[in-house]
This record gives C-alpha cells, structure tokens and sequence, in this order.
C-alpha cells in the first residue's frame, strides 16, 4: 500500500473550487502523481466542511488530466484548502492555497519520500 504524506504548502497561495457559476477567477489542478485520484474537494481555508467533489460522479483525474475550479474572489475571497483522495483511499491535503496568485496547481508524488506536495506552475 503507498503512503501519501501531506506536504506542508512552500507557496502562499489560496484555492477555490467549483463554488461559483460566474466566477471572476479560475484556477486548474493537474495531477501529476502518476496515480488516479478519485476525488477533488476544495472549500475556503480553515473551513469546517469540504464543498462538492470537482468531478463528477463518476469521474476520475488520471495523471497528466486537469479538473478546472472556478471561484468567486468578491463573494468567498482567495484563500482555500484543498483535499486529494487517490484511488486506493489514501488523502493528502493542502490549506491556505491563494487562487488569485496562482491560476495552476501540480499535485506531484514523490515516490521515494512518499509524500505529495502541491506546487504552483506557469501556465
């Protein structure tokens, strides 16, 4: 079974996800961890609960695929948290992610280490 561990976040930047139908901003996450992921939940930072599954039920985010988040900065702000679910269950997770400084997101693995982090990348 691999181990996923959550990565502290190097970058301040802030993530939103599929929380508005007219969005100002957008944001992609694009997984790079050479695994499926399952599930992508987004919600503003230090939240209580996740808001919906970016994708659809029965969708998954095979590696090198994208799933877009479009947010609105003026009704929910830039700050998010995001959370991970792989294909066998395990989770990583990130907060704090500003969407408004960063418009695409890298989910990588590190296999060696066993750790995921999220990374900001040019577009």
């Amino acid at each position: 079974m691999r181990v996923f561990a959550v990565a502290a976040f190097a970058l301040t930047f802030g993530l939103a996800g599929g929380l508005a139908r007219a969005a100002d901003h957008d944001a992609t996450v694009v997984n790079r961890t050479g695994v499926t992921i399952n599930h992508v939940y987004v919600s503003v930072a230090g939240a209580n609960a996740w808001d919906e599954d970016l994708l659809d039920e029965d969708d998954t985010l095979d590696n090198g695929e994208h799933v877009d988040i479009a947010f609105d900065k003026e009704v929910r702000g830039c700050l998010y948290d995001l959370k991970v679910v792989y294909e066998e269950g395990e989770t990583s997770q990130w907060g704090g992610i500003n969407l408004c400084e960063t418009r695409r997101i890298g989910i990588y693995w590190d296999r060696k280490a066993g750790t995921t982090r999220a990374a900001a990348e040019s577009e």
